[in-house]
Formats: structure tokens, sequence, C-alpha cells
């Protein structure tokens, strides 16, 4: 029976680490696994990886706004005339809703087991498209959970973006990809809105 599986938690909780693991799992059971990764995500193009170790790292498949993976999934198949038994996508996050329901189709049509990784909301606290039409589609939803990076002591549930050392508390897009100038932080709700009103005070 078909499963669409999304797997959700904050930046540093261990996704792409967990993603990892099933795959190797599934792998080592002799079972084909089909990994595919959003193209926006320019970072690593093409590969996931850990931020544990460079040594474990896995190929991904890039999926672009305007494919349809269903389709993908499907000819990949038939060009390798062999079943795919699991597919496993990252940074799910950046998804469209169009791709969220291809996934289900996959699914529940064709009965494959789907799990997605991602971020539920951006650092603004919206949620991501990929991540919102995931959760309606999703027949599971299992929460990777990490603690707060500010106090140690509560779940981290929201992120906060720093730029140059100074917290960006706005911005016309929440999604920021990660370089040497910027810090993300997993944080609990009370460090999150503690943080917002102390830049609101400066």
């Amino acid at each position: 029976m078909g499963k669409l599986i999304f797997r959700y938690g904050t930046m540093n909780s261990g996704k792409s680490l967990n993603l990892l693991g099933v795959n190797y799992n599934y792998t080592q059971n002799n079972k084909n696994v089909f990994i595919l990764k959003p193209a926006i995500d320019t970072r690593d193009i093409g590969i996931i990886k850990t931020r544990l170790s460079d040594d474990l790292s896995v190929l991904a498949t890039l999926v672009h706004k305007d494919d349809n993976i269903a389709d993908m999934v499907l000819k990949k198949e038939k060009d390798d005339d062999k079943k795919i038994d699991v597919i496993l996508v990252d940074e799910s996050q950046f998804l469209t809703k169009h791709h969220a329901k291809q996934l289900s189709i996959l699914a529940y049509k064709h009965d494959k087991l789907v799990m997605c990784y991602g971020l539920k909301i951006d650092f603004l606290g919206n949620p991501f498209e990929g991540s919102a039409h995931l959760i309606a589609h999703s027949s599971n939803l299992e929460e990777i959970k990490t603690i707060c990076e500010m106090c140690g002591d509560r779940k981290a549930i929201f992120h906060l973006l720093y730029i140059d050392g100074k917290l960006l508390t706005n911005a016309e897009s929440g999604t920021v990809i990660e370089t040497d100038d910027t810090k993300y932080m997993q944080v609990c709700g009370k460090c999150y809105n503690k943080a917002l009103k102390d830049a609101e005070n400066q």
C-alpha cells in the first residue's frame, strides 16, 4: 500500500541525515530507491549530504518548477525496466503545490512509498508552498525534533536569520540560501518572539 510521508523539522534537526539512513536501509534490502531534490536549492547541486560528514552523501535527480514528478518516475521505470519502490525527496519545502499533488498520485495511485523531508515554515514564520500542500496530501506527518539553539531547553519550531550578525525581521521572500554572511538559528517560540521584540527595540 502506498504512503506519502512528510518528515519535517527545523534546520539542523538531522533531516538529510535521516534521509541518508533511510536510503541506506532500503538499498541494503534490495529496494530500488529514487532520490529527488528541488533544483532551486543551489547548495551542493544534485548532492544530498549531512553536515556531520562529507563522506555521507548521495546523488539526487533535480526537480525543476515545471517538471511533472509523476511522469519523471514512471519514465525512469520504463527506461530502466525496473520498478521504483521508494521515492525520497530532500528540501521538499521548495516544491510547488503541483509537485505535492504529483507525489500523492505516485503514492496512492501507483502504490509507491514516498518520503519527503523539509521545513514547515520560513524565517518569517510563513508556511512554504510545498510543505503546506504536502501536509494536506500526506498520510503520515512525522516531526524530526531538535532543541532551541538559544535556551537549550525547549523544542525548536522557528528560525531566526542573521545577516552579517544582524537579525533580519522582514523581507520580500522568506527564502534565503545560506552563505558565509548568513546564519540561521533554530529556536523555540519563546526565544523567537523575544528576539523579534529585542530587534524592534534596538
